[in-house]
């Protein structure tokens, strides 16, 4: 009985170490105790190697699964980190698992407040969560993301972050100049590239960097990071759509030139439109004219799939009248106003980006309060609200002659063009019997509740060959994409 005991002890102890004190419990022992009074020390024996396998093997094959299969999607702003997780599924779709913000970044009167919801949460509520913590930098953001989504059965301590998790992670970079018209993995070389352009984006490629540096930081170089660009869509515009008539020299050394913005976004709407089947011509890429109405706002003309041209230029300022930012102006009226109001350039630079657009014309850059004050005889906000229409509807009509009448949809997205049944009316108006572009009114007014099920809405009236779509854009996922195509070479 005293040599069955101490066997007993031993190999006990051998499961521990194999199996680790988690899953190895007083009932699979005494178990195998039960073994070695029924059938002998050959089947007890035989049974705890049979159990010490099995758990070496669940061990192997949850690392194994769990090894970089998951993309982590990062948009890191001046005082703000988002972040999106999802899960690779065996046929490389992916699947949102989790998502966040760490606001109020290296303000020292308060403290941040860090926010995220588990997307596969039963019920919206017991998914949500938030809380204030120290963040001084963006180092501390990632952090926080990063504890955030560490599996809850995870053995690492709070601030350790068990990599294996990850297969990549993607940041949102705004500006790829001409040096990047694909995303890439980020190495030394690709990170010096983007501090080059900093210059172009003063206001976003900074911040993106920090972002990238802080995930490099905190992942090591186990993770690939890579790096996905707003203007990357944009690389397949014709010389005529991108030059600016000023002197050569200036586009030669400085590379002063139109490259747009929203490209994640409008490659996200023509690869959805592709799949959906919405081109005449399923082997080619769609013909459409994608209007991406938010805060910041612009127009793309896509043929074949690829970008030909787009609203906005250098900056996100050229285009659309915006929430703050003013669009289109005479370059005139700037040199004016410096003359004969003092300005200097950073007070230039501050009213185009923050004190014009609809705020500028009526006091508020929301749609919905400058809608309400229209209807209650704000002239200021009937003409912020027209001045809006007019310029959708004059690019609208320059890219359908770009595209000589081959328009296979019209497609609104981002928060206004998705949300704002009578923005879609105004901008489409009178346009059925010349160009067969045809709103059906009830469909439109529905369209909500399409998007709500399957992230778009077909709104054209019934007989009409050009579609009219109502779409949610989703660049998080376009980035998950983008890291996910990037990164497949390393897995092959």
């Amino acid at each position: 009985a005293r040599q069955i005991w101490v066997v007993y002890l031993l190999m006990s102890a051998a499961a521990v170490a194999h199996c680790g004190a988690a899953t190895t419990r007083w009932s699979r022992s005494s178990r195998w105790f039960a073994a070695v009074v029924r059938n002998g020390w050959r089947c007890a024996a035989q049974e705890l190697n049979l159990r010490a396998l099995s758990c070496v093997n669940v061990s192997s094959t949850s690392a194994q699964s769990s090894h970089q299969q998951k993309i982590l999607v990062i948009n890191a702003g001046s005082s703000s980190l988002k972040y999106k997780v999802f899960s690779i599924r065996t046929d490389d779709s992916l699947v949102a698992e989790m998502e966040g913000d760490v606001v109020k970044i290296g303000d020292p009167s308060q403290s941040a407040v860090h926010s995220h919801r588990d997307l596969t949460a039963v019920d919206d509520a017991s998914g949500r969560s938030s809380n204030e913590l120290k963040v001084v930098g963006h180092d501390d953001a990632i952090r926080a993301a990063l504890r955030a989504i560490k599996p809850k059965r995870s053995s690492h301590a709070d601030y350790e972050v068990p990599t294996t998790q990850f297969r990549a992670v993607g940041h949102r970079v705004v500006h790829g100049g001409e040096r990047f018209s694909e995303s890439v993995v980020v190495d030394d070389v690709a990170e010096a590239a983007i501090e080059k352009l900093c210059d172009l984006a003063p206001l976003h490629n900074s911040n993106n960097l920090s972002g990238i540096r802080a995930a490099r930081h905190a992942l090591g170089a186990r993770v690939p990071q890579v790096a996905v660009f707003d203007t990357a869509f944009h690389a397949t515009l014709p010389r005529k759509s991108y030059l600016y008539a000023l002197p050569r020299e200036l586009y030669d050394q400085l590379k002063v030139r139109r490259y747009g913005m929203h490209g994640t976004s409008y490659r996200y709407v023509a690869q959805e439109l592709h799949r959906l089947g919405f081109g005449r011509q399923p082997s080619r890429g769609v013909n459409a004219i994608v209007l991406h109405l938010g805060a910041g706002s612009s127009m793309c003309c896509i043929r074949d799939g690829k970008s030909l041209d787009t609203t906005m230029g250098m900056t996100p300022l050229e285009g659309l009248v915006m929430s703050t930012r003013s669009g289109d102006i005479d370059p005139g009226v700037l040199t004016f106003l410096a003359q004969h109001k003092g300005l200097d350039f950073e007070s230039i630079d501050t009213m185009l980006n923050k004190k014009s657009g609809l705020h500028g014309l009526c006091g508020s850059g929301d749609l919905r309060v400058v809608l309400e004050r229209a209807d209650k005889g704000d002239q200021n906000a009937v003409d912020a609200y027209e001045l809006l229409v007019h310029r959708v509807r004059k690019y609208l009509g320059a890219f359908l002659v770009e595209l000589e009448g081959q328009l296979d949809a019209v497609v609104f997205t981002a928060g206004m063009g998705e949300n704002s049944a009578r923005l879609r009316s105004d901008v489409l108006a009178g346009l059925d019997s010349k160009f067969q572009i045809a709103l059906d009114l009830d469909k439109n007014a529905l369209a909500s509740k399409e998007i709500e099920k399957q992230g778009w809405s077909e709104v054209q009236t019934t007989g009409f060959e050009t579609k009219i779509v109502v779409m949610r854009t989703d660049e998080e996922l376009q980035i998950a994409r983008e890291t996910l195509r990037v990164t497949a070479p390393a897995r092959k």
